[in-house]
């Protein structure tokens, strides 16, 4: 319980925390949303200040005279102020330098010197000239010794065609303190509501003493009962566990039966098993002579030993498996095409060796065929049901 209540606390913390980083972050994020919409569209105002073809006018430091220059000055300084705005100016590019077309200036700047038209501008900022090459307008902002502002650079062009950057300047400075503000109300409404919530965590934590007791003897009463699921768990896991083997295996032989063999097969022949190998269909020849003469219950037995054999010779990943009647199947996953007839002579001298100590010669013929994946397990039982009787038709012949 008292770790409950501490982790309660850090929580507390992290979120108002959180709820601080987010409401300073939202501030923040408004206020320069809305700078930079006042600054596009003091950019996109400029041009209705100037005549119509300035900039196509503006090719070089006498073709605006000084009169037009003065005229634009006082009308982007009555803008500026309404604005509230640091500065607003155009800038025109000329044999990759870039130019002050129409700037506005202070009364210190128009005393130092008489005209700023066609001015160049040494520290253009990178952003600008990225701007003007890809014609995209860009939002700066940037710290020097008059403090801190927020820029835009808006690509436009004059009536004559002519490429040019519509530009103003925000005075940023005033964004600390709304965000010191910000982060002191949300520091005020956090402490607020923990001073609401302190009498919840005293009940609380009183609570969590008058049940620690009781948990405690949950916990132990808890412990027994997992032990005693666990426990038997583990019995039922066991139960089907030998169930699920005994409906894997055949009733009579106790090898895999043929079920189990053909989802071995069909996992082993899909196309992304990447399975290698061989099957080898093994078939008792006239067995049913031997039901017939000697009786059923000794081709039962026989069915139960040659089973038994084929599990003996088996190698260790080999899968032994009834497929019906007097038919086997053994499938050898790690067989290679050089060892498939050692292993064909190895089941069917097995066999063979059976048959003479019962004293009842046994006679067997093999099929054997690769299990490649992507081919349907129904073709290829019956390619091994093919070489299968091909094998009889040569033990026939003389």
């Amino acid at each position: 319980m008292k770790d409950n209540l501490n982790r309660c606390l850090m929580v507390y913390v992290i979120a108002s925390l959180a709820y601080m980083g987010l409401s300073v972050y939202t501030s923040w994020h408004d206020t320069m949303r809305g700078v930079d919409r006042q600054l596009e569209l003091a950019a996109l105002a400029l041009p209705g200040m100037l005549a119509p073809d300035f900039h196509d006018r503006a090719t070089d430091s006498e073709s605006i005279s000084l009169d037009e220059e003065l005229r634009n000055r006082e009308v982007f300084g009555q803008y500026v102020k309404r604005a509230n705005l640091a500065w607003i100016y155009t800038l025109i590019e000329q044999d990759g330098r870039f130019f002050f077309a129409a700037p506005n200036v202070s009364d210190q700047e128009a005393a130092e010197q008489l005209r700023w038209y066609y001015y160049p501008y040494p520290e253009i900022p990178g952003q600008f000239i990225e701007a003007y090459k890809t014609e995209t307008p860009v939002w700066v902002s940037y710290s020097d010794r008059w403090g801190h502002f927020r820029s835009v650079a808006y690509p436009l062009r004059s009536r004559g065609g002519r490429l040019f950057l519509a530009c103003a300047d925000y005075d940023i400075s005033f964004v600390k303190a709304v965000l010191i503000r910000e982060a002191f109300f949300s520091c005020c409404v956090a402490a607020l509501f923990l001073l609401v919530a302190i009498p919840f965590f005293l009940a609380y934590r009183k609570h969590a003493r008058a049940m620690e007791g009781l948990v405690l003897d949950l916990e132990r009463y808890s412990n027994d009962l997992e032990s005693m699921v666990r426990d038997r768990t583990q019995g039922l896991n066991n139960a089907l566990e030998e169930l699920e083997d005994l409906a894997n295996r055949d009733y009579l032989t106790g090898i895999y039966n043929r079920r189990y063999g053909m989802e071995t097969l069909k996992r082993m022949t899909d196309p992304e098993s990447g399975y290698r190998g061989w099957l080898l269909l093994v078939d008792l020849d006239d067995f049913k002579g031997i039901n017939d003469t000697l009786g059923h219950q000794t081709g039962d037995d026989l069915l139960q030993q040659v089973g038994a054999v084929l599990s003996d010779i088996s190698g260790e990943e080999d899968l032994p498996i009834r497929y019906g009647g007097d038919e086997f199947i053994v499938i050898c996953p790690d067989c290679k095409d050089g060892e498939i007839d050692g292993k064909v002579d190895t089941v069917k001298k097995a066999i063979l060796e059976l048959g003479d100590r019962r004293g009842c010669p046994l006679s067997v013929s093999i099929g054997a065929t690769r299990i490649v994946p992507g081919i349907p397990v129904r073709f290829i039982i019956d390619e091994a049901d093919r070489c299968l009787y091909s094998d009889k038709k040569r033990a026939k012949l003389p």
